[in-house]
């Protein structure tokens, strides 16, 4: 059903104000067009009844938009000349893809989640490297690259999604620099320039990637679709690789581990998708955010909820954004290859469901021997 169209008449519009609308309206280039075609594009972005989730990733995408593509313009030299994620690809990849089981060896996934201290997993898959029980891989968030280093333990990969300078701190430490040559770090065009220079310095290898910050088949605005156009060279004759990171840095490093490196055994660990029992939700990240909200005190109220794991018998706190988060892992856990065994060994948090398995770290180390 067409809705009716309505005539907005305006009676106390000053002359000034509609020669600066006209201005407006001309520099968008709507001079020839309606007003409605002019103000239907002005405010195309715009949410009505927006829930606690928009208000937070507007504020977002609003302070972090301009930071992006300024990001993306100073590597893009390094970008069109750089190594792309595509060549983590293995030998024999596509016999993995129509096969039933991936015949590599397991991956550990690691994020920065709480439950990864509370529970001594670095300390755990330390002690099981030492003794040989583990011989795969490890697939780590940046956050947690020094820790490892720490343990005399260096990741595959090491990978970031955010574009803020303060991830060059994951990478500005002795240890980074004494291991620089074996690192490989995988990270979005879109990551600031002091972190890509301090990487290029001492020697770590960059594999980079475009985030899907959008669908480019279906927009010719779309930002993702322009990165691919300006980063398509002879070296990278598609683009450089785009990829779907859920949000994320956690659920990016799961995607590179069965899409790109082909591991058919993942396990997840610090990827708790919410916080801990007793957190005060005042010293949680977007909290402040939702101040911006019409109603402060409705939004938290939406915005935050408790919630029970059924198999790690365990209560955690979640909100809208690690809500988001869950849902788009579970989503994309059930679009997996059929050989893509994704395995919970937080022993916490807020992830379960289709295709995801969940058991306790130790377990499933131990389950390699079979």
């Amino acid at each position: 059903m067409t809705m009716p169209r309505k005539k907005l008449i305006i009676n106390d519009l000053s002359e000034a104000t509609l020669q600066k609308m006209m201005r407006l309206r001309e520099n968008d280039g709507f001079s020839d067009r309606t007003w409605g075609a002019w103000l239907n594009y002005k405010f195309k972005s715009e949410l009505i009844n927006e829930n606690p989730s928009q208000v937070v990733t507007n504020s977002t995408r609003d302070l972090m938009l301009e930071m992006w593509i300024q990001n993306f313009a100073q590597n893009l030299a390094d970008i069109r000349e750089g190594c792309s994620i595509s060549d983590l690809v293995p030998e024999g990849a596509e016999e993995i893809d129509v096969g039933k089981k991936s015949p590599l060896g397991p991956a550990v996934v690691v994020g920065a989640g709480p439950s990864i201290w509370s529970h001594k997993h670095l300390d755990v898959l330390a002690d099981a490297i030492n003794s040989g029980k583990y011989q795969g891989i490890i697939c780590s968030t940046d956050r947690m690259l020094i820790p490892f280093l720490e343990r005399g333990i260096v990741p595959y990969i090491s990978l970031g999604v955010d574009g803020s300078p303060i991830i060059k701190k994951f990478y500005d430490h002795p240890l980074v620099e004494r291991y620089a040559s074996q690192i490989q770090a995988v990270l979005n065009t879109t990551t600031n320039r002091n972190v890509i220079e301090h990487c290029k310095r001492i020697g770590i290898k960059i594999l980079w990637f475009n985030p899907l910050f959008d669908d480019p088949r279906r927009s010719n605005e779309s930002f993702t679709k322009l990165q691919r156009i300006m980063t398509t060279t002879e070296k990278h004759p598609n683009g450089v690789c785009a990829m779907s990171a859920g949000g994320n840095a956690g659920t990016a490093t799961w995607v590179v581990a069965h899409t790109l490196l082909r591991r058919g055994n993942i396990a997840l660990i610090g990827m708790d998708m919410g916080y801990p029992e007793g957190t005060k939700l005042e010293n949680t990240p977007y909290f402040s955010a939702l101040q911006y909200a019409a109603d402060p005190t409705g939004a938290i109220g939406k915005f935050y909820a408790k919630i029970y794991h059924p198999t790690f018998k365990s209560y955690a706190y979640t909100d809208s954004i690690f809500s988001h988060y869950r849902q788009s892992f579970k989503q994309m856990a059930l679009k997996a290859p059929p050989w893509a065994e994704t395995v919970n060994c937080t022993e916490g948090g807020t992830l379960w469901g289709e295709r995801i398995k969940c058991m306790k770290f130790s377990t499933w180390l131990e389950s390699l021997k079979s």
